[in-house]
């Protein structure tokens, strides 16, 4: 089978600006997101279905995602499966879009490259089974509290709770924290924050450590240096950075875009983006910014130094 790429990391890590920059490549196919539960792309698309946010699939429950996973990552679409949905009846015309743009692809030769920071936990399953290429996306974590505040997205930790294979792997030491925050009154967001960060935070932590040949990229050293640092997504992707794809890179991160995303908008690719690293320092309260600091700095060293919090 032809090597994938996996872009994962936090939700709201650039995921998706670094996935449809590496997707401007005329070898790659974008997938967005199978792991999603509230907005799966389709049966045709992948027809494994995912009951948890951020699953992490064992060799013990494997066989219920092996085959429909392979069917994506080989561009293989069901259209069988997809039209026998009931959705499908009112958008038929997407459907047999996306099958015949999956048939150019899959007879074009092209990669396949999954979208998915709800994959995080199952990056290194996909890599042992489908040998993907592996891009992991980190982001500070006042912005990525910030980022959450400004969405109003909490998160429900029985998520990782109900995961026994999660909760045991050598990676997750806040077992009984977040059984407290699946149990107990819901925290606030920017509470909420601090430990997710810190539970996606020490996978990747362990990741980087146990994968070298993974490719580990800070939001923040990508948004103030787009064109380098896409330069050597790229290169370690094998793919060529052409002229025409480094001027879409300089389009969608130009000091002449906005800022902030749209009010109401989950994402806007075309950003200020370095402008946009530091929009933490605006919207979070100086506790704020001083109780996320405390709660993750056991995690949070090992990516960030002091004069990041500046």
């Amino acid at each position: 089978m032809k090597t994938s790429i996996l872009v994962t990391g936090a939700h709201r890590s650039g995921t998706t600006w670094v996935g449809q920059m590496i997707a401007q490549s005329s070898k790659v196919h974008y997938i967005q997101e199978p792991f999603n539960i509230d907005n799966p792309p389709g049966k045709g698309i992948c027809g494994a279905k995912f009951n948890h946010w951020y699953t992490q699939i064992t060799p013990e429950d494997e066989n219920l995602y092996y085959k429909p996973l392979k069917k994506t990552i080989s561009l293989s679409y069901d259209l069988l499966g997809q039209l026998l949905d009931r959705t499908s009846r009112k958008n038929l015309r997407r459907v047999l879009s996306e099958y015949k743009q999956f048939s150019c692809s899959k007879f074009s030769n092209k990669i396949a490259l999954l979208k998915d920071p709800l994959a995080l936990f199952s990056a290194e399953w996909l890599f042992e089974k489908f040998k993907t290429k592996n891009i992991v996306l980190i982001r500070h974590p006042a912005a990525f509290a910030s980022s959450l505040k400004r969405q109003g997205w909490d998160f429900d930790f029985s998520h990782f709770t109900s995961q026994c294979h999660l909760l045991n792997h050598p990676s997750f030491p806040f077992r009984e924290d977040v059984h407290g925050y699946a149990q107990g009154p819901r925290k606030n967001i920017v509470e909420q924050s601090i430990l997710l960060w810190k539970v996606i935070h020490a996978r990747i932590l362990y990741y980087r450590q146990k994968h070298p040949d993974w490719l580990f990229v800070r939001h923040e050293d990508i948004s103030t240096q787009p064109i380098e640092g896409y330069a050597k997504i790229f290169k370690y992707l094998g793919l060529e950075f052409s002229a025409a794809i480094q001027d879409t890179v300089a389009d969608y991160s130009s000091s002449k875009n906005s800022v902030e995303a749209m009010d109401g908008a989950t994402h806007t690719l075309r950003r200020n983006s370095r402008a946009n690293v530091k929009t933490w320092q605006t919207r979070l309260s100086e506790a704020e910014v001083c109780s996320i600091y405390d709660g993750v700095k056991e995690i949070s060293s090992h990516f960030y130094v002091e004069s990041d919090w500046a």
